[in-house]
């Protein structure tokens, strides 16, 4: 998304790896200043498929089946990291210490919910849909590597069934970008009321359902309330979780006034909701017998595997990508709250890394002044031109100018000079469209081309590939995209 030049590659490549490998030796012993592991103090859709091929999505209708995601991609796996070979040496190290328990060890050894119905058929279905699609589960695992580890600890902080940090790979398969049919967003699927009901910010700069650490303190925080409402029935949590607690009430008042059992089990609940429970058992069950369903789960240190740095300012995330041996890319994928490419000009300014780079970066980040840490264009007013007109240009908001320009109205004249901040962009455009580009309506997700777009910067950003866009809509390797068409980017098949 933000440009490198070969120059300035090469210069990074020769001169910081050696003194990133000795930073990293370091903050072994001594830690990063600036630094913390994702400790923060102190929310969903889902049916089943009728596909019976191995595809890349769960049988639900959720955001894990609304978007195609390539297998190589970034956050499928900690290994697309590019690291020298001292530093890959060195994370071996650091790997075996761990070897002899992982987090799936320590998972099984914590799972603590039984379920009320355990003969239920609904659980064995789940087991044979997914051990019938061993890729597609080993697929989720990768993708927990940068997620589960954080999670875990801070349902164990708040004394929740360990079950719950497994949760999402029930409702996004630990995708933080998954958009379900009903605009769910996020790793814990939140629709936006219910995000800004429990405090995830969502506007221009940021969508926090996107962010991790904010999105599982949310969810986390939504659960809390839930298990006070329904006094610590999980079963009913859950339910509540995914329909909301207003239908699980009124069910359970229906079978009251029925004189019929209130439990899970026993209530008339949308579809969808009577099978979320069992689909979270049959993933626990297969996690703690993997062999047994013929699935292997990749590897993940029972560690923390990320760290969040704190930037203090406005950072551009392009600049802060420069000192650790991560792309732009690569960075932004870990940080997709982030909508435009840097922190918000009013915080948080929290990036989360590779825990082994938090040190290093926390350094660099600490010798910026403010004003070294963004890209500015100084744009000189035209007569006739107005601040929307500029804002648009630049694809910024007028709010935004005139704040960094201390404006007290919309008045400009010619030949001012107005600062604008610019994130370097460059071949990824992640920033530049979020989950309000698109779309959704008839079983189909569109996204509206914006200038600037081709269709390998729209596949990366929605994670789906190149031919998938050609075949939905009855395009040619040769064919012209333009600004303003709509493309289908994920239709039910």
């Amino acid at each position: 998304m933000f440009p490198y030049t070969a120059l300035i590659s090469t210069l990074f490549a020769s001169s910081r790896r050696l003194s990133v490998f000795y930073a990293l030796l370091a903050s072994l012993f001594l830690g990063g200043c600036n630094t913390y592991y994702v400790n923060p103090e102190s929310n969903s859709s889902s049916s089943l498929s009728a596909s019976t091929e191995e595809t890349d999505y769960a049988p639900v209708e959720s955001a894990v089946s609304d978007e195609v995601a390539t297998v190589d991609s970034f956050l499928d796996s900690e290994n697309e990291l590019r690291t020298s070979p001292s530093q890959a040496k060195l994370r071996s190290a650091q790997s075996e210490t761990v070897a002899e328990v992982d987090i799936w060890e320590r998972l099984r050894g914590n799972f603590s919910l039984e379920y009320s119905n355990p003969n239920d058929e609904q659980i064995a279905k789940y087991e044979k849909w997914y051990s019938a699609r061993p890729k597609y589960f080993e697929r989720i695992s990768r993708r927990a590597y940068w997620y589960l580890p954080y999670m875990l600890h801070e349902v164990e902080k708040r004394g929740m069934p360990a079950e719950i940090a497994i949760l999402p790979a029930l409702e996004s398969a630990y995708r933080p970008n998954a958009v379900s049919r009903a605009n769910a967003v996020g790793l814990w699927q939140f629709i936006a009321p219910t995000g800004r009901r429990f405090g995830l910010r969502q506007d221009w700069w940021m969508d926090g359902r996107q962010d991790m650490v904010d999105s599982t303190r949310a969810a986390l925080d939504f659960l809390g309330f839930l298990a006070n409402e329904f006094d610590n029935d999980w079963e009913l949590v859950l339910a509540s979780y995914n329909a909301g607690e207003g239908n699980v009430r009124r069910a359970i008042r229906r079978n009251q006034r029925s004189n019929r059992p209130v439990t899970y089990p026993h209530l008339r609940l949308p579809r969808e909701t009577r099978e979320y429970v069992p689909r979270l058992f049959a993933i626990r069950n297969i996690i703690r017998n993997p062999e047994k369903f013929g699935i292997s789960l990749h590897p993940i240190p029972n560690r923390m595997t990320v760290a969040v740095v704190d930037a203090r300012t406005q950072t551009d995330l392009a600049l802060a990508a420069s000192y650790i041996p991560l792309t732009t890319h690569e960075l932004m994928k870990l940080n997709q709250g982030y909508l435009r490419g840097v922190t918000p000009p009013d915080g948080p300014h929290n990036i989360l890394v590779p825990a082994e780079y938090a040190s290093t970066l926390s350094g660099e980040l600490e010798k910026l002044t403010p004003r070294d840490r963004l890209q500015w264009v100084l744009h000189r007013i035209k007569k006739g031109e107005f601040l929307y007109g500029i804002a648009s240009r630049y694809d910024t908001t007028v709010p935004i100018l005139k704040r960094m320009n201390q404006l007290k109205s919309d008045t400009i004249y010619p030949n001012q000079t107005l600062k604008i901040p610019i994130p370097k962009r460059g071949d990824f455009v992640y920033a530049r469209a979020s989950v309000n580009d698109v779309e959704i309506k008839d079983g189909k997700r569109t996204y509206t081309v914006r200038k600037g777009d081709s269709l390998s910067r729209i596949s990366q950003l929605f994670e789906t590939t190149i031919q998938t866009l050609l075949r939905l809509n009855n395009l040619t390797a040769k064919s012209i995209i333009y600004p303003g068409q709509k493309l289908i980017i994920w239709q039910e098949e």
